[in-house]
């Protein structure tokens, strides 16, 4: 995989952030498979294999790019043309795969989500909706279009909301919001009172040890820690950092280590870019030069919708 090119600092904005994306995925998807935190990553080939939350995030990102704008019928699509379900290194949850596979066999979209097999927060439509914060310049629509993009496969208002939430976060992340402030800006969102519990949690757990913060993200006392919070907390801890932050997600919620992981990475690059990772690293990354790639379309979309530079 090609280093990121020296290009402005909005184009490279749109590749660091899909980039570390990708690098969460690859640290979160060997524990989400194993439940051990710091399993090594998975190598095929000499690269760090991703998971189907870099496989969803750049396959949205690539038609964002294409249709110039979100389009539930194209990304419907594009998933049932080009995710890679069978494989199991690509970790679908059952019921986004069975969501995928009813496309496939010719179901509307809108039917084929309509699954028995979702259990509890999935969170692999949340994690997946980078593209939709780096596109577009309002606010109001990114949220928008977060829920909107979720709806193509899953149907719990539960993972709605959080992808609505999480696409906010890194809306503002990307404009300067500090770590700090974010948790506080999110509990004021939050329609799920679930979510606006966790939220408001996370203001007080700056500094705090993971396994305390641990239990103090799960929704219910001894369940498991909430992915989208255990990425905040992680985002919290190293925003400097994309590579430690997804290891603490990772850590605090190893049964959705890859959805957590990714979010978090995502979120410390929206602050504060790639330059503390080693960029060898980075080219060992499966998807990297995938990531880089669909980066570059989506800005160059975003650049010919707005006519200027979107997260400006």
């Amino acid at each position: 995989m090609p280093l990121l090119e020296p290009l402005d600092s909005a184009a490279r904005l749109f590749q660091e952030v899909l980039l570390a994306a990708v690098l969460g995925d690859a640290v979160g998807l060997p524990v989400a498979m194993t439940g051990a935190p710091g399993a090594p990553g998975i190598v095929v080939d000499g690269l760090y294999a991703y998971g189907s939350i870099a496989e969803m995030m750049l396959l949205l990102a690539e038609s964002v790019a294409e249709n110039c704008g979100f389009n539930p019928r194209g990304y419907a699509e594009a998933l049932a043309s080009r995710a890679d379900v069978e494989n199991p290194l690509r970790l679908y949850h059952p019921a986004t795969a069975a969501a995928i596979n009813g496309i496939r066999r010719g179901k509307p979209w809108w039917e084929a989500r309509r699954q028995p097999l979702q259990d509890g927060p999935r969170m692999d439509a949340a994690a997946r909706a980078v593209p939709i914060a780096l596109f577009y310049r309002s606010r109001r629509v990114a949220a928008s279009m977060a829920e909107a993009q979720t709806l193509v496969t899953h149907t719990s208002s539960h993972d709605v909301e959080a992808a609505r939430l999480y696409v906010i976060a890194l809306y503002e992340t990307l404009r300067g919001l500090s770590p700090r402030r974010l948790a506080g800006v999110l509990a004021d969102e939050a329609g799920d009172p679930v979510l606006r519990e966790l939220m408001a949690r996370l203001e007080d757990l700056a500094g705090e040890p993971l396994g305390r913060a641990a239990r103090l993200l799960a929704p219910v006392p001894g369940g498991d820690p909430h992915p989208f919070a255990a990425a905040l907390y992680a985002y919290m801890e190293s925003p400097g950092n994309p590579l430690e932050a997804a290891r603490t997600a990772a850590a605090v919620a190893p049964g959705s280590a890859d959805a957590a992981a990714a979010m978090a990475a995502a979120l410390a690059a929206a602050h504060g870019g790639l330059e503390a990772v080693d960029p060898g690293l980075l080219g060992r990354l499966e998807a990297g030069s995938w990531a880089l790639e669909a980066g570059r379309r989506l800005y160059q979309a975003a650049r010919s919708r707005h006519g200027e530079s979107p997260a400006s």
